[in-house]
C-alpha cells in the first residue's frame, strides 16, 4: 500500500489519462428503493463540478463481477457503490480485478463493508488487492439507510464541491454532514454512525480529479553553502502556476515549504550550514509532481546573510522607542551582517544594496560598503543602512 501510495502521488499512471475525468457510481434496490435517487444526486455533484463522465449502473440484486471489472479495469479516479444489503457486494466479486495502476477513491458505505476486526472486510480487500488508493466503509451490521446516505453523500460533497481532495478531509466531511443533520434530534446515532464510517488507507492522499498537469519547475540546480534562500518559479503550458506546494529538504537543516503566488513564484529561506543534496518536491491538486535535487557545495569565496542588528534608540538621526523593532513611524538603522562562507580566499570589495517592495517603508540610505572578510568571518557595514517605515497596515509584512 505505502508503495501504491508513493506512486498515486509521485508518478501517476499516464499512459491512459481518461480514468482521471471519469467515475462510476452505482446503486442496488433489493432492500433500499431510493438508492438510485441517491446516487443520481452525487453523479449530479460530479457532473456540475467539472468531472466530464459519471458512468451510473442500478443492479436489482448483487454487484455483477463483469461490470465491476469492466468499469474500474478500464479506469475510473472515483468509485460510488451504495448497497441495500450487506451481501450484495462480497471481497469474492474482486477475485479476478485487476486495475494495475488506475487506483480509484471507492466508498461503499453500507452494513459491514468495513469490519474490519475479524475476517477482511470489503474495503480492507480493495486495498490488499491493490484495487484502490483508499476505501471507505462502515465497521457493524446495524448501519441505516438515512445515515449512510448523509455520509455518503457528505464525502462526495467534500470532495467535488467543497475541493477537499485528501481521502481523510472526505471522511471528515461525511461526519460533519451527519452531526449537521441529524445531532439535534438523534445525537446517539450521530456519535455512533461517526465512529463506525472508517477509511482504509493513507488519509492524506490527494484524490486526482482531472489530467495531472505537467510542471516546468525553474530553480538553481547548485547553489552555495551559507546560501539562505531559494527561488523556485511553476509553471505549466507557458502559463503560471497558483497555489502549488513547494517543499525544500536538506537533512535537519532545511524543512521550508510554501505556496506559490499568483506569478507562480516563491522564494523559501533555507539553512544550508553543510554541503550535501537538497531536495525539492511540487505538487497540488492535479499537478504532476516534480521532483529534482539542489546540489550544495563549497566554492573559495562566499557570502551570506549572517545575522541583523536594528538601532531605534532615537539617537544619531534614528526616530523610535528603543525596542529593536521596526514600526510604524520610525526611521532606523540596520546593521546587515554577513559572512564569508568560503573556504580559501578572502572576500574583497563589498558594496551591499537594500530595497523595499513595500509602500510606506522608504530605504533612505541604501548602498553601503563593508569591510574585506576572510574565511569564515564576519562583518558589519562601515555605516548602516537607513530605513524610514511610515503607515503599514496591521500584519502587513515588510519585505
Amino acid at each position: 500500500m505505502i508503495n501504491n501510495v508513493i506512486n498515486y502521488e509521485s508518478n501517476p499512471y499516464m499512459t491512459s489519462t481518461a480514468w482521471f475525468n471519469r467515475a462510476w457510481c452505482a446503486a442496488h434496490t433489493s432492500q433500499v428503493p431510493s438508492n438510485p435517487a441517491t446516487k443520481q444526486y452525487m453523479r449530479a455533484i460530479m457532473l456540475q463540478h467539472g468531472l466530464p463522465t459519471v458512468d451510473f449502473d442500478v443492479f436489482p440484486g448483487g454487484m455483477q463481477a463483469s461490470t465491476l471489472e469492466a468499469h474500474l479495469e478500464a479506469g475510473v479516479c472515483v468509485f460510488n457503490d451504495r448497497m441495500s444489503w450487506i451481501s450484495e457486494f462480497t471481497s469474492a466479486q474482486l477475485t479476478g480485478l485487476n486495475v494495475g495502476q488506475q487506483w480509484p477513491y471507492v466508498w461503499v458505505v453500507t452494513c459491514a463493508t468495513g469490519t474490519f476486526s475479524g475476517d477482511n472486510a470489503l474495503t480492507e480487500e480493495f486495498m490488499r488487492g491493490n484495487h484502490a488508493i483508499g476505501c471507505v466503509g462502515m465497521s457493524g451490521a446495524g448501519t441505516h439507510a438515512r445515515y449512510n446516505n448523509i455520509l455518503d453523500g457528505g464525502g462526495m460533497q467534500t470532495i467535488f464541491a467543497y475541493d477537499a481532495r485528501e481521502t481523510g478531509l472526505a471522511v471528515v466531511g461525511a461526519k460533519l454532514e451527519l452531526y449537521r443533520n441529524y445531532n439535534a434530534v438523534a445525537s446517539g446515532d450521530v456519535t455512533n454512525f461517526s465512529a463506525w464510517c472508517n477509511l482504509q488507507g493513507d488519509p492524506g492522499v490527494p484524490v486526482y480529479l482531472a489530467t495531472p498537469q505537467m510542471l516546468i519547475v525553474t530553480h538553481p540546480t547548485a547553489i552555495n553553502r551559507g546560501t539562505n534562500n531559494v527561488a523556485v518559479t511553476v509553471t505549466t503550458g507557458g502559463n503560471p502556476v497558483a497555489h502549488a506546494l513547494v517543499g525544500l529538504t536538506k537533512g535537519t537543516e532545511t524543512f521550508a515549504r510554501g505556496y506559490t503566488d499568483e506569478n507562480g513564484e516563491i522564494n523559501l529561506a533555507v539553512s544550508t550550514p553543510t554541503t550535501g543534496t537538497m531536495d525539492i518536491v511540487v505538487s497540488g491538486k492535479d499537478l504532476h509532481a516534480y521532483i529534482s535535487t539542489i546540489s550544495v557545495g563549497d566554492v573559495s569565496a562566499s557570502l551570506s546573510y549572517s545575522s541583523i542588528a536594528i538601532d531605534d534608540d532615537n539617537t544619531g538621526g534614528t526616530v523610535g522607542d528603543n525596542n529593536d523593532v521596526l514600526n510604524p513611524g520610525e526611521t532606523v538603522d540596520l546593521s546587515i551582517v554577513l559572512q564569508n562562507t568560503g573556504t580559501s580566499l578572502s572576500v574583497t570589495g563589498i558594496t551591499g544594496t537594500l530595497t523595499s517592495a513595500t509602500p510606506g517603508v522608504t530605504v533612505t540610505s541604501g548602498v553601503q560598503s563593508y569591510p574585506n572578510i576572510a574565511v569564515g568571518a564576519t562583518a558589519s557595514p562601515t555605516t548602516p543602512y537607513r530605513v524610514n517605515v511610515g503607515s503599514v497596515f496591521n500584519n502587513e509584512p515588510v519585505t
